[in-house]
């Protein structure tokens, strides 16, 4: 039996931490553009696409193959995923660390 108090480790304020460098290597993500797609096309090309589907839909009635035509696929844009991602993260950290304040947590890490 000892009379020294046991010491306290800092459990909320060490996830709250982590969590607190998620959300800024997120941050520095978005706004280093890192993961941005690629330039948007001019207006006159999106146009003629627009018109080049029309056209082959048109034409896929009077063929008698009519295949329909499937626009192509968008590839995945993860910035709108790390866009509610990074203020989650944040929100988090700051509730841990308040909780870590709250219970008199010490300041060195384990």
């Amino acid at each position: 039996m000892s009379l020294a108090e046991q010491e306290q480790r800092a459990r909320f304020g060490l996830v709250g931490f982590f969590f607190g460098i998620g959300a800024l290597v997120v941050s520095i993500l978005l706004i280093s553009g890192a993961l941005m797609p690629e330039p948007q096309q001019s207006v006159g090309t999106s146009i003629g696409e627009i018109a080049r589907d029309i056209k082959a839909a048109a034409q896929g009635v009077f063929v008698e193959n009519s295949e329909p035509v499937a626009p192509e696929s968008k590839p995945f844009n993860p910035t709108k995923l790390l866009m509610i991602l990074t203020p989650v993260l944040a929100g988090i950290a700051v509730v841990l660390g308040g909780i870590s304040l709250f219970r008199h947590e010490p300041t060195v890490l384990p």
